[in-house]
């Protein structure tokens, strides 16, 4: 009975040792599979923010910070690819802000990595008019405090790259439309240069 279990001992301390050399050989030999879940690996998102930082332009408008970084705090709730715990800043964000003086449109570009959407497409779209949302005739009510300022966002994904783009102007028109059709114009101009810079990556 005794030389049974001496067996079975050495039997489990054997295979234990192969399987503890196979999982270290494994690990070995593929350390690209060791990686954080949320990590983003790809050439368009580094590709795009050379050209918007270098080659983008947009007739009227004006790039404010050339290359200066510029990080925004972020709440705590939200602990993703983004998150720094030190200091709650998105780090693997860029922010670009363009200006347009003559017409008084201010709008905000953000590129972030992607890792879910595979081509081009919408996420989201949102926009505010005091018209509509703060006047007398609106339905929403009027509340005098609140700014006059018009305020329209979209949200696009392509391989690679997600793009955020805010423009807000407070000398609109009553329904919004400066703000909005800037936005569009902005959008179609940047998405249009963009989809032929990363042309080559799309057929990988």
């Amino acid at each position: 009975m005794k030389k049974n279990k001496f067996v079975y001992t050495g039997f489990v301390i054997v295979a234990t040792i192969i399987i503890t050399i196979f999982i270290m050989n494994t690990l070995d030999n593929n350390p690209k599979e060791i990686k954080n879940e949320n990590e983003v690996n790809n050439e368009n998102y580094d590709k795009i923010n050379d050209f918007i930082k270098n080659d983008f332009y947009v007739e009227g408008y004006e790039e404010l910070l050339q290359g200066d970084s510029y990080l925004v705090g972020v709440p705590d709730s939200v602990n993703g690819i983004e998150a720094n715990k030190s200091n709650n800043l998105y780090q693997t964000s860029r922010n670009f802000i363009y200006v347009n003086s003559n017409k008084s449109v201010i709008i905000l570009l953000t590129t972030s990595k992607n890792d879910t959407y595979k081509t081009s497409e919408w996420v989201a779209a949102n926009g505010y008019f005091p018209e509509r949302f703060n006047s007398e005739n609106s339905p929403y009510g009027f509340k005098e405090n609140l700014p006059e300022t018009s305020i329209f966002s979209y949200v696009i994904a392509d391989k690679g790259y997600m793009l955020t783009m805010t423009a807000f102007s407070q000398e609109d028109t009553k329904d919004g439309s400066l703000a909005l059709e800037e936005l569009s114009s902005f959008t179609q101009e940047l998405t249009n240069k963009l989809k032929t810079l990363t042309k080559g990556e799309d057929k990988k």
